[in-house]
């Protein structure tokens, strides 16, 4: 009952947006699995599954408030039961795939009915109403927020955690195997989609050898971290360096009367 409850609130409250700050943490995996962990005295596999799913959805980037995976629905349910049934990160991941994109629709009926509460603030505003105003856009809106978000999530730890282990139990080796390896396979599109998101080819070797290292070299995060924390700012200093070269250069050719540009490439 507790880590039901707590999942229904921490995805209803997590899901508030006045600002980002502790609600962007919130949303997260690891953050949702900070809450989890306390809750069943299971914090180090809680931390581990929330960085699994973590792994997954880091490339996510919601464009024109559009989000393809609602990132907070699949924690909230995924983590919980996971830790009830004892299942690997690779079946939490499983898990937690189709209620993102379950969380997707539940996010546009909290649009539609939202939209309704705009309305009725610009009524309150046309009659300089502040307190309607206010109970619009903070009071009703988490209202709707905390109806929409809560009774799912929380009937799904509730009384699903058994449904899902008794189907993990009946389910032959081969489909929890083939599961397993799906799940597996799916944090490599994560780290496919942070390549799209850096768009920056110069950065890929970077990115590889951290890979490399950790995986050939037995590098922890931290180990990694260590040794790429000076990389960063040698090459912070090395070009802040050669810009300072360049425009001195430009400096010099100025106070000597010489255009840095060419006459032909400034006609053009």
């Amino acid at each position: 009952m507790l880590v039901a409850i707590t999942a229904g609130l921490l995805y209803a409250v997590s899901q508030w947006r006045i600002g980002n700050g502790i609600f962007g943490i919130l949303r997260r995996p690891l953050g949702m699995a900070l809450f989890f962990g306390l809750c069943t005295g299971k914090m180090q596999d809680a931390m581990i599954i929330g960085a699994y799913l973590t792994m997954c959805y880091l490339g996510i980037v919601v464009v024109g408030g559009n989000q393809p995976s609602d990132v907070g629905l699949a924690s909230a349910v995924a983590i919980p039961i996971a830790l009830a049934t004892g299942a690997s990160p690779e079946m939490a991941l499983v898990i937690a795939t189709p209620f993102g994109v379950i969380g997707v629709f539940i996010d546009q009926i909290r649009r539609i009915v939202n939209g309704y509460w705009g309305r009725l603030a610009d009524k309150y505003a046309a009659e300089g109403n502040t307190g309607g105003i206010s109970r619009c856009t903070i009071l009703y809106t988490f209202l709707t927020n905390l109806i929409l978000r809560f009774p799912p999530v929380f009937l799904i730890v509730y009384f699903g955690t058994d449904a899902v282990e008794f189907i993990l139990r009946s389910l032959p080796g081969w489909v929890t195997n083939g599961l397993s390896v799906a799940g597996g396979v799916l944090p490599a599109f994560g780290f496919a989609l942070i390549l799209m998101v850096i768009g920056r080819k110069a950065l890929y070797p970077f990115f590889f050898l951290g890979f490399f290292a950790a995986k050939y070299l037995g590098l922890s995060t931290i180990g990694a971290a260590c040794f790429g924390i000076p990389m960063v700012l040698a090459m912070t200093l090395l070009g802040s360096e050669q810009e300072d070269t360049i425009m001195g250069r430009v400096r010099q050719l100025a106070a000597m009367g010489h255009s840095p540009i060419d006459d032909d490439d400034e006609d053009e």
